[in-house]
């Protein structure tokens, strides 16, 4: 019955989710069909050594001393190289899956998003809201969970019951900030940043319900 259910909710996911908008590049550097392409071929690189060793070219270098063709070889691959290198790049392929990671983790760390909801930790399908994510589910449905915010300055360890942690060591993504060196504070996640502009879009909209309220003499006088 268990699986029955598993199965129901990934086709559901399937026919909801589009699988372009979901890490298709670093799926593509590690899809094994891209590796099989690339064939050994023993048979045709000795096929092409022949050729090679029956060129005109081959024999005359054959005529020169040894010494002469070591010569002839490094410098003959120093230029290959150097003009490969200009037209190619030979970066590894690990190069663009860090990068993509990298930019994930800027989420994190600048943009204050989620850690869980990151694009290789959560697929799009199964995310829920997070007090004060500010990845484009989230940020969504902010203005409604006025009531839920409320709830988090009035007890913070609420947050934690909202995102489901119960270690009784807090674990880093989830803290507020982190101590550096001691002396340092730095910001991992801000489980208010969100909460704010949406008072001040509830100020804009129905400035008589606002606690906060100004009259329009005030307001001239600033202007």
């Amino acid at each position: 019955m268990k699986n029955d259910n598993m199965e129901r909710k990934f086709r559901k996911f399937k026919r909801h989710c589009k699988k372009q908008d979901y890490g298709v590049r670093a799926k593509k550097q590690i899809d094994i069909l891209n590796f099989q392409r690339k064939i050994y071929n023993p048979l045709e690189n000795e096929i092409r050594c022949e050729i090679i060793k029956r060129q005109p070219l081959t024999k005359a270098i054959k005529q020169f001393p040894k010494e002469i063709q070591v010569r002839i070889y490094i410098f003959t691959m120093k230029n290959y190289w150097k003009e490969m290198m200009r037209i190619k790049s030979f970066k590894p392929m690990w190069c663009d899956h860090k990068k993509y990671i990298d930019n994930e983790m800027k989420k994190c760390i600048i943009d204050n998003v989620h850690f869980m909801h990151l694009d290789f930790n959560t697929l799009p399908g199964y995310k829920k809201w997070i007090p004060g994510c500010q990845c484009n589910f989230c940020k969504t449905i902010h203005k409604s969970k006025g009531s839920e915010y409320a709830k988090i300055i009035t007890d913070p360890e609420y947050f934690l019951e909202v995102i489901h942690c119960y270690d009784n060591e807090v674990n880093h993504w989830n803290q507020l900030t982190w101590d550096f060196q001691g002396n340092t504070s730095i910001r991992v996640f801000d489980y208010l940043k969100g909460y704010f502009s949406t008072v001040y879009d509830q100020i804009n909209i129905s400035p008589h319900v606002s606690p906060i309220y100004f009259s329009k003499e005030v307001e001239e006088s600033f202007n």
